[in-house]
């Protein structure tokens, strides 16, 4: 299993770093069992949202980049995907793209 690493924004890195702090044990998401995906899950329950995971995340992330015109390159290179997967996977979202740039 290849050890993925996450690129952020110096603000998420602050407000991370802060949580970090202010915790007992040094971790953002606390929950007695498990690892991220339960700890996610855990805090998901809590707040009473449901069908939301870390793909959910990672996928609206993608989203947002490709609708803000990061070259689909540079996309694969911040999530670890290949260009290829990115636009099989979210190919749609320049159709929708330029109808909404064509109805301006």
């Amino acid at each position: 299993k290849r050890k993925a690493s996450v690129p952020m924004r110096a603000q998420l890195r602050e407000l991370l770093e802060a949580e970090k702090l202010r915790s007992e044990n040094s971790c953002v998401l606390r929950h007695s069992g498990g690892g991220i995906r339960e700890s996610f899950q855990f805090l998901m329950k809590e707040l009473g949202w449901k069908d939301f995971t870390p793909h959910t995340l990672r996928h609206t992330f993608v989203s947002h980049l490709l609708m803000r015109d990061v070259p689909v390159f540079t996309v694969a290179k911040i999530v670890g995907l290949s260009v290829a997967r990115i636009e099989k996977t979210y190919g749609h979202l320049s159709d929708d793209h330029i109808r909404q740039a064509l109805a301006l």
